[in-house]
Protein backbone atom coordinates (compact mmCIF):
# COMPACT_ATOMS: atom_id res chain seq x y z
CA UNK A 1 0.00 0.00 0.00
CA UNK A 2 0.78 3.45 -0.78
CA UNK A 3 2.94 5.30 2.27
CA UNK A 4 1.36 8.07 4.95
CA UNK A 5 1.98 11.28 3.45
CA UNK A 6 -0.21 13.25 5.57
CA UNK A 7 1.03 12.45 9.13
CA UNK A 8 -0.87 15.25 10.22
CA UNK A 9 -3.91 13.11 10.70
CA UNK A 10 -2.34 11.91 14.03
CA UNK A 11 -0.90 14.81 15.25
CA UNK A 12 -3.37 17.24 17.10
CA UNK A 13 -3.78 20.38 16.01
CA UNK A 14 -5.27 21.69 19.75
CA UNK A 15 -2.76 22.06 22.22
CA UNK A 16 -5.14 19.52 24.56
CA UNK A 17 -4.42 16.65 23.38
CA UNK A 18 -0.70 16.89 24.71
CA UNK A 19 -2.25 16.17 28.19
CA UNK A 20 -2.98 12.16 26.53
CA UNK A 21 0.46 12.17 27.23
CA UNK A 22 0.49 12.98 31.07
CA UNK A 23 -2.24 11.08 31.54
CA UNK A 24 -1.10 7.77 30.50
CA UNK A 25 1.78 8.55 32.70
CA UNK A 26 -0.82 8.86 35.52
CA UNK A 27 -2.79 6.01 34.77
CA UNK A 28 0.23 3.61 34.89
CA UNK A 29 0.95 5.06 38.14
CA UNK A 30 -2.55 4.17 39.27
CA UNK A 31 -3.08 0.50 37.88
CA UNK A 32 0.34 -0.06 39.93
CA UNK A 33 -0.51 1.64 43.46
CA UNK A 34 -2.37 -2.05 44.79
CA UNK A 35 0.32 -3.59 43.82
CA UNK A 36 2.64 -1.30 45.49
CA UNK A 37 0.00 -1.42 48.52
CA UNK A 38 0.25 -5.19 49.02
CA UNK A 39 4.32 -4.99 48.35
CA UNK A 40 5.24 -2.44 51.23
CA UNK A 41 2.51 -3.29 53.15
CA UNK A 42 4.22 -7.11 53.58
CA UNK A 43 7.62 -5.89 53.57
CA UNK A 44 6.74 -3.57 56.43
CA UNK A 45 5.57 -6.47 57.99
CA UNK A 46 8.14 -8.56 57.29
CA UNK A 47 11.07 -6.29 57.97
CA UNK A 48 10.83 -6.26 61.55
CA UNK A 49 11.15 -10.15 61.99
CA UNK A 50 14.01 -10.37 59.39
CA UNK A 51 17.35 -11.59 60.63
CA UNK A 52 19.69 -8.86 59.20
CA UNK A 53 22.64 -11.05 59.16
CA UNK A 54 20.72 -13.96 56.96
CA UNK A 55 20.61 -11.38 54.56
CA UNK A 56 22.51 -12.69 51.42
CA UNK A 57 23.85 -10.63 48.17
CA UNK A 58 20.91 -11.81 45.72
CA UNK A 59 18.58 -9.94 42.76
CA UNK A 60 18.56 -7.25 45.39
CA UNK A 61 22.39 -6.25 45.23
CA UNK A 62 22.59 -7.21 41.31
CA UNK A 63 23.24 -3.63 40.15
CA UNK A 64 23.58 -4.60 36.06
CA UNK A 65 20.85 -7.01 36.01
CA UNK A 66 18.73 -4.44 38.08
CA UNK A 67 19.58 -1.69 36.11
CA UNK A 68 18.43 -3.65 32.42
CA UNK A 69 15.42 -4.81 33.94
CA UNK A 70 14.50 -1.36 35.39
CA UNK A 71 15.52 0.35 31.80
CA UNK A 72 13.05 -2.45 29.97
CA UNK A 73 10.30 -1.21 32.48
CA UNK A 74 10.26 2.60 32.46
CA UNK A 75 12.22 3.46 28.78
CA UNK A 76 8.49 2.23 27.23
CA UNK A 77 6.35 4.12 29.61
CA UNK A 78 8.28 7.39 29.61
CA UNK A 79 8.79 7.90 26.22
CA UNK A 80 5.47 6.98 25.29
CA UNK A 81 4.51 9.96 27.34
CA UNK A 82 7.09 12.01 26.49
CA UNK A 83 6.60 11.76 22.51
CA UNK A 84 2.89 11.88 23.07
CA UNK A 85 3.19 15.39 24.76
CA UNK A 86 5.88 16.51 22.96
CA UNK A 87 4.33 15.68 19.32
CA UNK A 88 0.96 15.70 19.92
CA UNK A 89 0.16 12.47 19.52
CA UNK A 90 -3.15 10.78 21.01
CA UNK A 91 -2.01 7.95 23.76
CA UNK A 92 -4.39 5.54 24.91
CA UNK A 93 -3.16 4.11 29.16
CA UNK A 94 -4.27 0.55 27.57
CA UNK A 95 -0.70 1.04 25.38
CA UNK A 96 1.25 0.59 28.87
CA UNK A 97 -0.26 -3.08 29.53
CA UNK A 98 2.75 -5.28 28.51
CA UNK A 99 5.25 -3.26 30.00
CA UNK A 100 3.48 -3.26 33.34
CA UNK A 101 3.67 -7.26 33.54
CA UNK A 102 7.23 -6.41 34.58
CA UNK A 103 6.32 -4.47 37.84
CA UNK A 104 6.41 -8.02 39.87
CA UNK A 105 9.57 -8.44 38.57
CA UNK A 106 10.86 -5.18 39.23
CA UNK A 107 9.91 -5.61 42.74
CA UNK A 108 11.23 -8.47 43.42
CA UNK A 109 14.70 -7.09 42.61
CA UNK A 110 14.45 -4.76 45.71
CA UNK A 111 13.18 -7.84 48.16
CA UNK A 112 15.62 -8.92 50.62
CA UNK A 113 17.13 -12.33 50.12
CA UNK A 114 17.14 -14.06 53.26
CA UNK A 115 19.48 -18.00 53.29
CA UNK A 116 17.65 -19.76 56.40
CA UNK A 117 15.88 -22.69 55.76
CA UNK A 118 12.85 -21.25 56.79
CA UNK A 119 12.80 -18.50 53.93
CA UNK A 120 13.52 -20.96 51.01
CA UNK A 121 10.28 -23.29 52.71
CA UNK A 122 7.71 -20.06 52.89
CA UNK A 123 9.61 -19.05 49.21
CA UNK A 124 8.58 -22.90 47.44
CA UNK A 125 5.11 -22.54 49.08
CA UNK A 126 4.61 -19.52 47.55
CA UNK A 127 5.54 -20.19 44.39
CA UNK A 128 3.19 -23.55 44.74
CA UNK A 129 0.46 -21.45 45.41
CA UNK A 130 0.66 -19.48 42.69
CA UNK A 131 1.06 -21.94 40.15
CA UNK A 132 -2.21 -23.26 41.59
CA UNK A 133 -3.77 -19.90 41.52
CA UNK A 134 -2.80 -18.22 38.63
CA UNK A 135 -4.79 -20.83 35.92
CA UNK A 136 -7.50 -20.61 38.05
CA UNK A 137 -7.85 -16.91 38.34
CA UNK A 138 -7.34 -16.71 34.58
CA UNK A 139 -9.77 -19.29 33.56
CA UNK A 140 -12.60 -17.24 36.56
CA UNK A 141 -11.56 -13.50 34.25
CA UNK A 142 -12.03 -15.69 30.82
CA UNK A 143 -15.45 -16.68 31.97
CA UNK A 144 -16.29 -13.88 33.48
CA UNK A 145 -15.85 -11.61 30.19
CA UNK A 146 -16.41 -14.40 28.06
CA UNK A 147 -20.30 -12.61 27.11
CA UNK A 148 -17.95 -9.53 25.68
CA UNK A 149 -18.84 -9.24 21.81
CA UNK A 150 -15.01 -9.49 20.83
CA UNK A 151 -14.88 -13.39 21.85
CA UNK A 152 -18.29 -14.35 20.28
CA UNK A 153 -17.60 -12.74 16.52
CA UNK A 154 -16.74 -15.36 14.00
CA UNK A 155 -13.73 -13.60 12.53
CA UNK A 156 -12.28 -16.83 11.34
CA UNK A 157 -14.77 -17.98 9.91
CA UNK A 158 -15.15 -14.63 8.39
CA UNK A 159 -11.73 -14.20 6.60
CA UNK A 160 -11.93 -17.19 4.91
CA UNK A 161 -14.90 -17.07 3.78
CA UNK A 162 -14.50 -13.53 2.20
CA UNK A 163 -11.00 -14.83 1.13
CA UNK A 164 -12.07 -17.82 -0.43
CA UNK A 165 -14.90 -15.88 -2.72
CA UNK A 166 -12.55 -13.47 -3.67
CA UNK A 167 -9.84 -15.76 -5.30
CA UNK A 168 -12.50 -17.48 -6.85
CA UNK A 169 -14.03 -14.02 -8.23
CA UNK A 170 -10.75 -12.31 -9.37
CA UNK A 171 -8.11 -15.58 -9.28
CA UNK A 172 -5.92 -12.90 -7.44
CA UNK A 173 -5.09 -12.21 -3.62
CA UNK A 174 -7.56 -9.79 -1.61
CA UNK A 175 -5.35 -6.91 -0.75
CA UNK A 176 -7.49 -4.37 0.59
CA UNK A 177 -10.54 -5.28 3.01
CA UNK A 178 -13.23 -2.29 4.10
CA UNK A 179 -16.70 -1.69 6.02
CA UNK A 180 -17.48 -0.70 9.63
CA UNK A 181 -16.50 -2.11 13.01
CA UNK A 182 -15.19 -5.33 13.88
CA UNK A 183 -15.62 -7.17 10.48
CA UNK A 184 -13.08 -6.15 8.14
CA UNK A 185 -10.17 -6.02 11.27
CA UNK A 186 -11.26 -9.80 11.50
CA UNK A 187 -10.78 -10.61 7.94
CA UNK A 188 -7.37 -8.62 7.80
CA UNK A 189 -6.56 -10.65 10.90
CA UNK A 190 -7.42 -13.89 9.60
CA UNK A 191 -7.39 -14.01 6.15
CA UNK A 192 -4.38 -15.57 4.78
CA UNK A 193 -3.66 -12.58 2.61
CA UNK A 194 -3.82 -10.57 5.37
CA UNK A 195 -4.72 -7.15 3.32
CA UNK A 196 -4.85 -3.53 3.97
CA UNK A 197 -7.96 -2.23 6.32
CA UNK A 198 -9.80 0.98 4.67
CA UNK A 199 -11.36 1.43 7.86
CA UNK A 200 -14.57 2.50 8.54
CA UNK A 201 -14.24 3.14 4.78
CA UNK A 202 -12.37 6.49 5.69
CA UNK A 203 -9.30 8.03 4.19
CA UNK A 204 -8.45 10.35 7.08
CA UNK A 205 -9.27 6.80 9.55
CA UNK A 206 -6.68 4.87 6.86
CA UNK A 207 -4.17 7.15 5.24
CA UNK A 208 -2.32 3.85 4.05
CA UNK A 209 -5.18 3.33 1.69
CA UNK A 210 -5.40 5.43 -1.66
CA UNK A 211 -7.90 5.73 -4.47
CA UNK A 212 -5.23 4.50 -6.58
CA UNK A 213 -4.92 1.39 -4.60
CA UNK A 214 -8.83 0.73 -4.97
CA UNK A 215 -8.41 1.21 -8.17
CA UNK A 216 -5.71 -1.40 -8.46
CA UNK A 217 -6.27 -4.31 -6.65
CA UNK A 218 -10.01 -3.74 -6.00
CA UNK A 219 -11.43 -3.81 -2.38
CA UNK A 220 -13.93 -6.26 -0.64
CA UNK A 221 -16.89 -4.07 1.30
CA UNK A 222 -17.78 -6.09 4.43
CA UNK A 223 -20.62 -4.47 6.79
CA UNK A 224 -22.35 -5.94 9.46
CA UNK A 225 -25.98 -6.25 8.71
CA UNK A 226 -26.83 -3.78 11.64
CA UNK A 227 -23.76 -1.29 11.02
CA UNK A 228 -26.26 1.80 9.31
CA UNK A 229 -23.38 4.19 9.17
CA UNK A 230 -21.14 1.17 7.22
CA UNK A 231 -23.94 0.61 4.88
CA UNK A 232 -24.55 4.01 4.04
CA UNK A 233 -20.68 4.94 3.59
CA UNK A 234 -20.57 1.85 1.14
CA UNK A 235 -23.32 3.47 -0.94
CA UNK A 236 -21.65 6.49 -1.21
CA UNK A 237 -18.16 5.34 -2.08
CA UNK A 238 -19.54 2.88 -4.30
CA UNK A 239 -23.37 3.67 -5.53
CA UNK A 240 -23.78 1.07 -8.79
CA UNK A 241 -22.77 -1.76 -6.55
CA UNK A 242 -25.12 -4.79 -5.18
CA UNK A 243 -24.96 -6.12 -1.92
CA UNK A 244 -25.17 -9.53 -1.38
CA UNK A 245 -26.29 -11.03 2.26
CA UNK A 246 -23.75 -13.71 4.02
CA UNK A 247 -24.34 -15.10 7.29
CA UNK A 248 -21.53 -16.81 9.22
CA UNK A 249 -21.48 -19.11 11.55
CA UNK A 250 -18.64 -20.41 13.91
CA UNK A 251 -19.20 -23.57 16.10
CA UNK A 252 -19.36 -23.94 19.24
CA UNK A 253 -16.18 -25.31 21.12
CA UNK A 254 -15.21 -26.18 24.72
CA UNK A 255 -13.85 -22.70 25.02
CA UNK A 256 -15.95 -20.99 22.73
CA UNK A 257 -19.80 -20.55 22.29
CA UNK A 258 -20.26 -20.42 19.26
CA UNK A 259 -21.76 -17.16 17.03
CA UNK A 260 -23.57 -16.11 13.66
CA UNK A 261 -23.64 -12.73 12.08
CA UNK A 262 -25.54 -11.57 9.54
CA UNK A 263 -23.83 -9.90 6.91
CA UNK A 264 -23.64 -7.27 3.78
CA UNK A 265 -20.67 -7.23 1.64
CA UNK A 266 -19.70 -6.56 -1.98
CA UNK A 267 -16.33 -6.68 -4.39
CA UNK A 268 -15.58 -3.39 -6.11
CA UNK A 269 -13.41 -4.95 -9.45
CA UNK A 270 -9.59 -4.24 -9.73
CA UNK A 271 -8.53 -1.43 -12.35
CA UNK A 272 -12.39 0.30 -11.58
CA UNK A 273 -12.36 4.11 -11.76
CA UNK A 274 -14.22 6.40 -10.50
CA UNK A 275 -13.53 5.95 -6.17
CA UNK A 276 -13.39 9.01 -4.27
CA UNK A 277 -12.67 8.35 -0.66
CA UNK A 278 -13.24 12.12 0.38
CA UNK A 279 -16.84 11.50 -0.65
CA UNK A 280 -17.61 10.05 3.28
CA UNK A 281 -17.43 12.34 6.40
CA UNK A 282 -14.92 10.50 8.03
CA UNK A 283 -15.41 9.28 12.11
CA UNK A 284 -13.31 11.31 14.79
CA UNK A 285 -9.47 11.20 13.95
CA UNK A 286 -7.63 9.62 16.58
CA UNK A 287 -6.12 12.82 17.81
CA UNK A 288 -9.44 13.97 18.54
CA UNK A 289 -10.77 10.92 20.43
CA UNK A 290 -8.63 8.98 22.37
CA UNK A 291 -9.40 6.13 24.58
CA UNK A 292 -8.27 5.55 27.96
Amino acid sequence: MSTITHIGDYIAKDFRIRISGLRFLGAQLLYLLPLLGVYFFIRSKLSAKIDKTTLTAGISTAGNGRTFVLWIFLFPLLTTAIIGFAAGIGVSSRWGGPTLNLAGVVLLMFWPIVSNDQAVRRLLQSAGVWLLAAPLLLLFTGLASSDHEMYHFPGKELGEEITKRWRETYDAPLRIVGGGHVAPDSIAFHSPDHPSVLQHLSHAWSPWVTETDIQKYGIAVVCLRADRLCIENAAILFPNAVTTPLTIRAQSTIFFPGSQRNLLYFFVDPNDIGVNLNNVKPLPSRNDKTDS
